[in-house]
């Protein structure tokens, strides 16, 4: 019960402090969430943590809680996290590192469309798409760093700390060693 709501709480505070944008542990935790839990459970924690940030960041900040992006930045959390299913049938580290690339330029492809088919801040053309896609590569350049960052973090806490989680039909630490 412990290791979910750790993953909960990071998923939280990760939104919450202040950091470069969009450097938060979110892609990295919704993409290892099926190597350590069930299924449900790991849709369960990416929606709790979803929301349960999204309150947080409402009553901190006065942002929206949804908004007409909502579909398309919770859609992209969740395809990350069935693309971490195809990950845990065969993690390895270069497979994390890779699947956290492709996660997060996917994730960013996916929503600044979102941005610009649900604002107002780039004209609804193919200009305006290519603007906003231009505008949005120094959070692509800040994700994807940040997101291998974070996928280092939890590579080594997983694949080191003795942690066993009972209701897991994952075994916790799944990673290939390392030869030396």
């Amino acid at each position: 019960m412990i290791v979910p709501f750790l993953w909960v709480l990071i998923g939280i505070i990760g939104r919450l402090i202040i950091h470069i944008p969009d450097v938060t542990p979110l892609t990295s935790l919704c993409l290892f969430a099926p190597t350590v839990f069930p299924k449900r459970q790991s849709f369960f924690i990416l929606f709790l943590t979803l929301l349960v940030s999204d309150m947080c960041l409402h009553f901190l900040n006065h942002y929206p809680v949804f908004g007409s992006w909502t579909l398309f930045t919770y859609s992209g959390w969740i395809g990350i996290a069935f693309f971490g299913f195809i990950f845990a049938k065969k993690p390895s580290l270069f497979r994390a590192l890779l699947f956290t690339f492709y996660a997060s330029l996917i994730f960013w492809i996916w929503t600044n469309f979102g941005t610009w088919c649900t604002t107002s801040i780039y004209p609804h053309t193919m200009q305006g798409l290519l603007a906003c896609y231009i505008a949005g590569i120094p959070f692509l350049k800040n994700s994807v760093f940040g997101s291998l960052a974070w996928t280092s973090v939890l590579i080594i806490l997983l694949h080191y700390l003795p942690i066993s989680i009972k209701s897991t039909s994952y075994p916790l630490v799944r990673f290939q060693k390392i030869r030396r």
